[in-house]
């Protein structure tokens, strides 16, 4: 019975995404009146970027679970179940809660015709206030200035970068989307940035310096040097310009691109350590702390789909999250630094995307390219997608939904050769749940 009513809010939420993306924080705002702002009851640290922020967030919660707080952490969107959205110490928000919160908002949800987004981030806002958190690390939606997350008052704003996505809403150039996403910066706060567009930057600085907030960069001045990598993890040493430094740093993360997303971690606990000129110090976080969080941040927090690899009777599958060029440009490169190329590529994409230039960075290390078409409303389809890979890549095949590209894919390739699923969250979501 539970199982059924459960099943019943969740069609309820989804249905909430007839009324598509509407940034604005009048109604959240209201949302969270109506249940006494359970935002206000704990320390957030609220993180926004192009990519890497989720990444960066499930790193930043992972260290703090390890130095014994309990740590909430709010991340989207989810690759197979909703409850991945919301989590306690790394473990999912039950299906019995998510049925008791959507029933306590339910009312003002459909009377200010709230969206998708705004009542999922209700109910993880009243989950981490009702179950005592010490800290909670949320992670953006869309943009920042008017994402339904940015109603809080940080302890901290992380930034990861800045690149060219959700032009419709954010603006067409990198210093408008940078301002976008800079509205996460608050009066006196602190805010670390791992921004690499000197143009990006520049604006994100002006923000800090117009609301007085401490403007921590990582870039260009923090460095890491690589010392062993693998298809699971990366060994580095870093270095950051006041003289602090961490040698043989294991992130338990695989691909190059974790590397940065690393240093910005590091940096934000560095802020709240203490460690940093004119930071105050919040938490006692040790260097241990921040070694075995690192290093054991899918475990700790349940991180997927960053080149997650999947041993499967019918192949070896590795799944990625990368949806815009430059998320596909770090995985091609991680890829090649560890000598995959000329392999099997499947993948699916939503409209909103620049699907050409994805192609033309995983043409140098296809040997094929399988389109699938993930269910989703706004999913390409794929004789739009051979259509489109004219003149950029050959040989390419329509191979329809994600099950049947799936098995496709594994009649025709060698059992020991990897295969690579990558170019949406929903694509990634639909083959996790098929290949386990």
């Amino acid at each position: 019975m539970q199982s059924e009513t459960y099943q019943e809010y969740i069609n309820w939420l989804y249905g909430l995404q007839r009324f598509g993306i509407k940034l604005g924080l009048e109604k959240i705002s209201v949302l969270l009146e109506d249940i006494d702002n359970p935002h206000r009851q704990y320390p957030v640290i609220h993180i926004a970027g192009t990519n890497g922020k989720g990444s960066v967030a499930s790193m930043i919660a992972s260290v703090l679970q390890t130095q014994g707080l309990r740590t909430g952490l709010y991340t989207s969107p989810h690759l197979v179940r909703f409850t991945e959205r919301i989590k306690i110490d790394g473990r999912e928000i039950p299906e019995e809660e998510v049925v008791r919160y959507s029933e306590k908002i339910q009312p003002g949800v459909d009377s200010l015709r709230a969206t998708f987004f705004e009542a999922t981030t209700a109910i993880a806002m009243q989950y981490f206030a009702d179950k005592d958190v010490d800290v909670a690390v949320l992670e953006t939606g869309l943009g920042g200035r008017f994402d339904a997350t940015n109603v809080v008052t940080p302890v901290l704003s992380v930034i990861t970068s800045v690149g060219l996505e959700h032009q419709k809403y954010l603006g067409r150039t990198l210093a408008r989307i940078a301002y976008e996403k800079g509205g996460i910066i608050k009066e006196n706060i602190p805010v670390v940035s791992g921004v690499q567009s000197a143009r990006a930057g520049e604006v994100l600085q002006q923000v800090a310096f117009y609301k007085q907030a401490p403007f921590i960069e990582v870039n260009p001045h923090a460095t890491a040097v690589l010392l062993e990598k693998y298809l699971d993890k990366s060994v580095v040493d870093m270095f950051f310009p006041d003289a602090i430094q961490y040698e043989k740093i294991t992130i338990g993360l695989p691909g190059l691109y974790q590397i940065q997303n690393a240093l910005i971690a590091v940096r934000a606990l560095d802020v709240l350590r203490g460690r940093i000129k004119n930071a105050e110090k919040i938490w006692n976080i040790t260097d241990d702390h921040v070694r075995h969080g690192l290093e054991n941040v899918s475990g700790l927090t349940g991180i997927r789909g960053r080149m997650e690899l999947l041993q499967h009777p019918t192949g070896r599958f590795m799944v990625d999250v990368a949806h815009n060029p430059g998320a596909m440009r770090e995985l091609v490169r991680s890829l090649t630094e560890l000598g995959y190329t000329n392999i099997p590529v499947m993948l699916g994409v939503l409209d909103d995307k620049d699907v050409k230039s994805m192609m033309k960075i995983l043409s140098k290390i296809a040997r094929v390219m399988y389109f699938v078409q993930p269910n989703n409303e706004r999913a390409v389809k794929t004789e739009r997608l051979r259509e489109m890979a004219e003149g950029i890549f050959f040989p390419v095949v329509s191979a329809g939904s994600v099950p049947d590209g799936l098995h496709m894919i594994s009649s025709k390739i060698n059992e020991d050769e990897l295969i690579l699923i990558t170019g949406s969250h929903f694509v990634v979501g639909e083959a996790l749940e098929i290949l386990e």
